[in-house]
Formats: C-alpha cells, sequence, structure tokens
C-alpha cells in the first residue's frame, strides 16, 4: 500500500517538495534528541509546513479539456486562508530564527 502511495507522489512544484521535507524533519525533532535544539528545528519545520499548506491552497488548478488534451494549470491565486497560513508559517519561521541566534 505504502508503495503505491509514493509512487503517486509528485514533487512537480515548489511547495509540495518544502512539505515533502518539513513532514518528516518535524516528526523527526518531535521523537528524537537531535543535535540541534528541538525547539528550534520544530518551530522552522512547523513554519515551512505552514508556509507550504498556504502556498498550495493558493496555487488552485485549472484545468482546460479540449477535444485533444487536457491541460491543467496552477495560477497563483490569493485566498485569505492560504495568505493566513502563509503569513503564520512566515512568523513561526521568524521566531524560531530567534530562537537559533539568541
Amino acid at each position: 500500500m505504502s508503495e503505491s502511495l509514493l509512487s503517486k507522489l509528485k514533487l512537480d512544484n515548489w511547495y509540495k517538495v518544502v512539505l515533502a521535507v518539513a513532514a518528516p524533519i518535524l516528526v523527526l525533532s518531535l521523537t528524537v534528541e537531535l543535535m540541534a535544539p528541538n525547539l528550534v528545528v520544530q518551530l522552522l519545520s512547523a513554519g515551512a509546513i505552514l508556509v507550504g499548506l498556504g502556498e498550495w491552497i493558493n496555487h488552485v488548478p485549472t484545468t482546460t479539456i479540449n477535444a485533444r488534451y487536457r491541460i491543467t494549470v496552477r495560477n497563483r491565486e490569493n485566498t485569505i486562508l492560504g495568505n493566513s497560513l502563509s503569513i503564520a508559517g512566515l512568523a513561526v519561521i521568524a521566531i524560531g530564527v530567534f530562537f537559533a541566534v539568541a
């Protein structure tokens, strides 16, 4: 089952890559003691997840179908939820950077 799930995972946009990288790092930082402070890693990865989700929400797919082709384009459309998640993610990342430097 996991093989079919992983084979369908398409990392074709940057925000999907951010989610695919940040989610395992967050789980790892919640379960294992890391060489860096876990709180900093948790804040940075949680912020990255929020930014990734916000951008995914803001990139709404538009599909055009004609006689020969089906074309799907993801243009960025600002939504309140997507922008709120992105701003919250950037704030969490800023707090994580503050704790890393301080």
